[in-house]
Formats: C-alpha cells, structure tokens, sequence
C-alpha cells in the first residue's frame, strides 16, 4: 500500500466522521489544502513534505560520503567494500528518486494518475527491495559467509520479488471525478503479502545477528566484530519495529491518508538511516584494522570495509 489513497479504506462511518471533524477543525485554521487529496490540509502537506526531504538529504549525504571513502586507499581494500558500495550506491539513487515521485504522486491529475500511480509503485518495490539486499548481505558477512544462509537469502530475496510483480500487476490508481483526485486502490491480498515478506528479510536477520554473534565472538567481541556484529544487530531490531509499524499503519489507519502517509515517510526516513548507518560503524572497524595498534593481536586479516572476523580468525589460526 504505497500510498493508501485508495476510498475503500473510508467504510468505518464512526471513524469517517471523527476524521472529518477534525480535517474542518484542520482547515478552519490553516485553510483546505490548495492541491492533492482532500483528506489531507496543507499543514499536513508540510509535515510530509519535511520528512521527505530529510530523507533526501541523508541519501545524498550517503552518496558523497561513499564516494570519499571509496576515493581512501586503505579503507577500500577488500571485495566486501565494493559489494556494500555498490549496494549502498544503488539504494540512495533509489530513495531519492522513490521520494521525488512519491511527492509527484500525491499531487496527480487525471492524465497522470494511472501510470504515475504505477511508477511511484515500482520504485517502492525498488526501494524495499534494494533494503533487503543490502541488510541480508550484511548478515551473509555475519554469518561468516555460510552457505545455507546465502541460499536462504536468496530464497527470501526471489519471494519478495514475486509479491512485488503480483502487487504491481493488481494494484493501480483510479481517478475519482467527483472528488477531482487520484485515488490508490491497494489489492490488500499483495499488500499483506509484500509486507509479510520484508518482516520476514528483517527477522532472519535480526535472528542470525544473535546467533552467530553469539557462536562466534563470544569472549572476544572487541573491535571489528563488536562493531559488526552489534551494528547489524541494532539495524535488524529498527527495521523490524518500523516494519511492523509500517504494515499495522496500512491496514488500521483507514480513516485518512494522512497517517498512513506519514508512516510510509517515516519509514522510508528509518530504512535510509539505517542503510547509511554503515558509513558510520565502518570508522571503527578500519580504525580497529589500522596497523601499529602497539601489539594488540588484530582478528582481522585486512583493512576490508566489513571484513569476516570470523573467517579472518580462522585464517590467522591456520
């Protein structure tokens, strides 16, 4: 439900009459909304229109700060590096886009509104799944590399695809003309399934965070794994709380758009942050890695941008 915009969601008369009272209390102050949804006052379009841009802003920060730090020799070596890099690229050029759309979109006319509502889905699925590449990458490099946890990614990936091309396929925009606007009629089958799928990403790793920080850094979670291991853990509890409070917003905020809609902004705003979260735990991890650390034994075998502690330990064993 990218931009629950669909009338359908109005059918709790009880719930549609507190609304409108309080849209008219809305609107007597700060006046109707000039453009976009009737449900929605220009105050509120303010609002979003801040949480939109801030998370903007952090994608374009997160691009110019990748490509500083790719321009550092030594904190670059390492195949590890340019897979999140270029992971990290992609998804910024994907969330400022997605946000620049979703801004167009609660603005369409009658000529823009079928294939407009169609665009601004597609990058949403984008969005959510470049999300969920990137955090299931991160917890393959948890998990030291471990096979069935890359085939079970994969899995996790192919299955979140397939909801987003159902939900692509079966949800579309509908021009309302007594109300002059574009209304979005969600399929609530894909809906429940697509969200089903992205709290089912952020679980398994959440899940696999803990076990192999457990299994793998006890007794030694210093440094380049503490780092790596807490950070990845901390992204996976976030991503599950705003996931589900995200999915809660879409099927029980049903009286307006403008609760959902904040819950869509934030957590695209959450999702980025955490994301360009890694530009922050990767100081640590390349100051750990720096030599001359006045003999303190490194787990790790390179300056890599998330270099393995478990494989570089074993490395240095053998």
């Amino acid at each position: 439900m990218p931009f629950s915009l669909s009338h359908s969601s109005f059918s709790n008369s009880s719930n549609t009459t507190f609304n409108d009272t309080m849209n008219l209390t809305i609107d007597a102050v700060f006046g109707p909304p000039a453009l976009g949804s009737p449900y929605i006052n220009d105050a509120q379009y303010a609002v979003l229109g801040v949480i939109l841009g801030m998370t903007i802003e952090i994608s374009f920060t997160g691009l110019i700060t990748t490509l500083c730090r790719a321009l550092q020799g030594s904190v670059t070596q390492g195949e590890e590096f340019f897979v999140i890099g270029i992971i990290m690229t992609i998804f910024n050029f994907v969330c400022i886009a997605y946000q620049s759309l979703v801004a167009w979109v609660f603005f369409l006319g009658e000529e823009q509104c079928g294939y407009g509502s169609l665009v601004g889905n597609v990058f949403l699925h984008i969005f959510n799944l470049g999300f969920d590449i990137f955090m299931l990458y991160k917890t393959y490099c948890v998990a030291a590399y471990d096979l069935r946890v890359q085939y079970t990614a994969m899995a996790i990936i192919v299955h979140r695809f397939g909801w987003a091309i159902v939900d692509i396929m079966t949800s579309k925009g509908v021009w309302n003309p007594d109300l002059q606007y574009c209304t979005y009629a969600q399929d609530i089958v894909t809906f429940k399934g697509y969200a089903s799928s992205d709290m089912i990403s952020h679980i398994f790793a959440c899940i696999l965070s803990l076990v192999f920080g457990c299994l793998n850094f006890e007794g030694d979670l210093a440094g380049v794994g503490k780092s790596l291991v807490e950070g990845n853990i901390l992204r996976s509890v976030v991503t599950v709380a705003i996931c589900a409070y995200s999915t809660a917003s879409g099927l029980e905020f049903n009286s307006g758009t403008y609760s959902a809609a904040v819950a869509m902004l934030v957590q695209a705003y959450v999702l980025s942050r955490c994301v360009n979260a890694e530009l922050f735990y990767s100081v640590g991890r390349v100051s750990y890695a720096k030599p001359g650390g006045g003999g303190t034994r490194s787990i790790i075998s390179s300056q890599g941008y998330t270099n393995s502690a478990v494989r570089s330990d074993r490395m240095e064993d053998a």
